[in-house]
């Protein structure tokens, strides 16, 4: 008898804080944000996997720099594609002003990632001329 009172209570409770919880999860779009880490943790896990299954032959400088290229490649593709969900949240709600500093800051991005890549080029040749240099010291000694 007691139960009987008590189930209703019971099941509207639970019932209010599952909408609750749908209504927060929807708010801040943890959908999209789980899909996407999800989708980045699987390809980490695929790179991770590839390189601790080669063998130490296999280890060589050139994997080692693909291998950082394509973890870049999917972090950075993370990285567009919450900023795309960030725009187009923006974009929904009329919030120029916020989606021009978003912007602003997309664009600040790009522009640091373009100096980032470009030290990194910068270094792999200025590194390269060195070593190309050396050598050609040691052939001519040799020689």
């Amino acid at each position: 008898m007691f139960l009987a009172a008590i189930l209703p209570l019971w099941v509207a409770l639970s019932a209010s804080f599952t909408a609750a919880f749908i209504g927060w999860q929807e708010l801040r779009n943890l959908d999209a944000v789980v899909r996407n880490y999800s989708k980045v943790r699987m390809e980490l896990g695929i790179l991770y996997d590839h390189w601790k299954s080669l063998d130490e032959s296999e280890k060589t400088q050139t994997e080692f720099f693909t291998m950082v290229k394509s973890t870049e490649n999917i972090l950075w593709s993370q990285n567009v594609e919450y900023i795309k969900a960030m725009q187009e949240a923006l974009k929904e709600s009329d919030l120029d002003e916020e989606a021009g500093l978003i912007n602003r800051v997309i664009k600040e991005a790009r522009e640091s990632d373009e100096r980032l890549k470009q030290s990194m080029e910068d270094a792999v040749v200025d590194f390269t001329r060195e070593r190309l240099g050396e050598s050609e010291e040691t052939l001519t000694e040799t020689l």
